[in-house]
């Protein structure tokens, strides 16, 4: 009881800061400077002679999140290949700021798996959540001879119920994280495309459609790129929270590297942004500005 109140209490200083902050001052927009005739940094970085779409052994990507305007949070994205034929995909997020003090977040996702026909195919997930007074660990351990799913949760110490045991799942089914990184893989992923990716979230499994919009450039605080909007279409979402539309802008190339993500949460709106990454093939960059505190 004494935990909860003492959220309330936070949530409605949190609220009472939002609302102020909505009656300041307009500030300066943030000038968008002309597209350069050069490429992007991106695309100036060498490239090698792989032609395997997605991301590959090496590849750390670190973004910053903005809820409702303020930042809020760093989250650090990793993807190894032990072996040409396994990989292991490690995701943190840690709240900063005034977020920070009003709700603390330290989550961490955990994906292991085996690469199949240069698809993902999960073998092991692992949820980690520290938000504020409640902790919550969720596993899922596929078993492809069977073709079935056992889930597990606790929360704060306790297990939530009985493992609960999804059956008959389709061979290509994946945990939220392993289907992200293998849609990254998928060379149907086109510019004005639909395609079709199963995906297993909170014990559940359905089929997500994900429409891909029309090319175009796009400015980022990392400069203008080639991009593609890509908008999944989540039934459920234990991992995101939604409550409207999720939008990923990836790059048009062969990395298809997320530069942005927008979604509107249970409360408000939050914007990703890549500040800096480690492709996996060579190239690299960096925001000092945005992530030197880090």
């Amino acid at each position: 009881m004494k935990q909860s109140r003492k959220r309330k209490r936070r949530w409605l200083m949190l609220l009472t800061l939002l609302a102020s902050w909505h009656v300041l001052p307009i500030q300066a927009e943030t000038v968008i400077p002309s597209e350069p005739v050069q490429t992007d940094q991106l695309q100036n970085q060498q490239q090698t002679t792989q032609t395997r779409l997605g991301p590959v052994d090496g590849e750390r990507l670190v973004f910053n999140l903005h809820w409702m305007g303020f930042p809020a949070g760093i989250s650090i994205m990793k993807f190894k290949q032990p072996s040409d034929d396994s990989y292991d995909i490690d995701v943190t997020l840690d709240s900063i700021g005034a977020v920070d003090f009003f709700f603390q977040v330290k989550d961490r996702l955990q994906a292991k798996g085996r690469i199949v026909d240069n698809a993902l195919r999960s073998d092991y997930y692992l949820k980690s959540q520290k938000e504020d007074d409640l902790i919550r660990y969720a596993e899922s351990k596929f078993d492809r001879t069977t073709n079935e799913v056992v889930f597990t949760e606790r929360k704060n110490g306790k297990k939530s119920g009985k493992n609960r045991v999804v059956k008959d799942i389709p061979v290509n089914v994946n945990d939220p994280i392993s289907s992200f990184y293998g849609l990254r893989l998928l060379k149907n992923l086109q510019p004005q495309s639909t395609v079709k990716v199963p995906i297993i979230d909170g014990g559940k499994w359905y089929n997500a459609e994900v429409r891909v919009g029309k090319a175009q450039r796009i400015y980022t605080p990392m400069g203008w790129f080639d991009a593609m909007p890509v908008y999944p279409q989540l039934k459920t979402s234990k991992l995101f929270r939604l409550k409207g539309q999720l939008i990923i802008w990836l790059t048009n190339d062969e990395r298809r590297l997320p530069l942005r993500v927008e979604a509107q949460v249970k409360i408000g709106a939050v914007a990703i942004d890549l500040t800096e990454f480690q492709d996996g093939r060579g190239g690299s960059g960096k925001i000092v500005e945005e992530v030197e505190d880090r």
